[in-house]
């Protein structure tokens, strides 16, 4: 076999390698939930039973991980009047399908009923709509056929132009990864019901958090949560008073 046969059939390797882990890395599909019991709870949601439909959801959710069941989730919430938690439910649900259009207009028409209540950010538009394991599906895929072509440009001097703009592609693509893999790794949380915020646990309080606030979480303790909300200073909140995103 020759060198570059070998190389060629080494990029196919690790190319198929990162469509194995990008698999293996998706978020489990609604083809492994019960179909029956998910239709019961959406019949108890239409008949006006969203505390029922809601408790179903869950229990769903307890199974597997879907975006639609999240979102079912979320509207069931909102109709109950949690609408803290169902922010939070239609984050999860975007997080596992952030290029789906619905699931975030339904999350901005709960954010407008809710006053539009501070957020702190997570990866940057456009990064927020690709999942990790779509970044790194791309970068080893790019990666291999860079360095096909990088071998063949020792010997090819017209291959030279391709390597350099497929290795800039790879350095682009390897900058965003690093860049939206920080952003989703800072613990984030959602406030449930609105929230004192005070200097120390149990102390003064020094501000408030409103329902459906996201927040950063910087630690916790059995007497609270330490958190930043957008452009406001750390401060501890009750236990109960949000629940983390991931």
């Amino acid at each position: 076999m020759s060198r570059a046969l070998r190389l060629a059939v080494a990029a196919c390797a690790v190319a198929s390698l990162a469509v194995t882990l990008g698999g293996s890395l998706a978020p489990a599909s609604g083809q492994d939930l019960p179909r029956e019991r998910w239709r019961a709870a959406n019949e108890a949601y239409r008949s006006g039973d969203p505390q029922g439909a809601a408790r179903a959801y869950r229990a769903l959710l307890a199974t597997a991980s879907d975006p639609l069941l999240e979102a079912d989730l979320a509207a069931a919430l909102w109709r109950s009047g949690n609408r803290g938690e169902a922010v939070l439910h239609y984050l999860r649900a975007v997080r596992l399908d952030p290029r789906n259009g619905v699931l975030r207009d339904d999350l901005a028409d709960l954010r407008v009923e809710l006053g539009d209540p501070p957020s702190t950010d997570g990866p940057p538009a456009p990064l927020d709509r690709v999942r990790p394991d779509e970044f790194l599906l791309a970068l080893l895929a790019l990666g291999a056929v860079a360095a096909f072509v990088g071998w063949r440009s020792r010997t090819e001097p017209g291959w030279r132009a391709a390597f350099g703009a497929l290795l800039a592609a790879v350095l682009l693509i390897a900058a965003a990864t690093v860049v939206a893999a920080r952003s989703r790794a800072e613990p984030r949380g959602v406030v449930l019901a609105g929230a004192r915020v005070a200097g120390r646990p149990g102390g003064v309080t020094i501000g408030s958090l409103p329902e459906g606030a996201v927040v950063r979480v910087l630690g916790r303790t059995a007497d609270g949560w330490r958190v930043r909300g957008a452009g406001a200073p750390p401060g501890w909140v009750a236990s109960d008073a949000i629940a983390p995103l991931d």
